[in-house]
């Protein structure tokens, strides 16, 4: 009866808590990935802008909305 106990102890204390924290992991990690992936996304397209002159059609991108730089 004591081995029984010492395995269910082993396992209340050890491989349960690592399949809980494995499962929250797959359950968070879209959730997350989409946050940061759609956060970098509107950081890069709020900087750009369409731009089309006699030379060239491209966006421009600056930090500085003033002062675009050019790339076609």
């Amino acid at each position: 009866m004591s081995a029984r106990l010492l395995i269910l102890a082993a396992l209340l204390t050890t491989v349960i808590p690592i399949f809980v924290g494995a499962g929250a992991f797959f359950v968070a990690l879209p959730w997350w990935t989409d946050t940061v992936l759609s956060w970098d996304l509107r950081m890069r397209v709020s900087g750009l802008q369409f731009v089309v002159s006699d030379e060239y059609v491209g966006w421009a991108t600056s930090s500085d909305q003033s002062d675009f730089q050019t790339r076609p």
